[in-house]
């Protein structure tokens, strides 16, 4: 009895990650280029945050997808997510 991964699941909740980590990223770099951060700025990591946060959606998504299964198959597609 293997562990069951669903590559669909995979494909769209890592698609999300992706999608929410380019956005982020494209804000810093236009807010940089307006504002400018300095080099001991902590602004960056309020994108860093984002980035994060996308993962964590990626994740759940991935997670929810096997509503019926037990937790200790859940991880895997969140995992490959990552």
């Amino acid at each position: 009895m293997g562990v069951r991964v669903d590559s669909r699941t995979v494909l769209v909740s890592g698609a999300v990650a992706l999608g929410v980590s380019l956005a982020s990223l494209v804000a810093y770099a236009i807010v940089n280029a307006i504002v400018s951060f300095d080099r001991d700025s902590n602004w960056p990591f309020a994108f860093y945050v984002v980035i994060l946060l996308g993962m964590a959606l990626g994740g759940r998504l991935a997670g929810r997808a096997l509503p019926g299964e037990s937790l200790e198959s859940a991880p895997p597609p969140s995992l490959a997510v990552l």
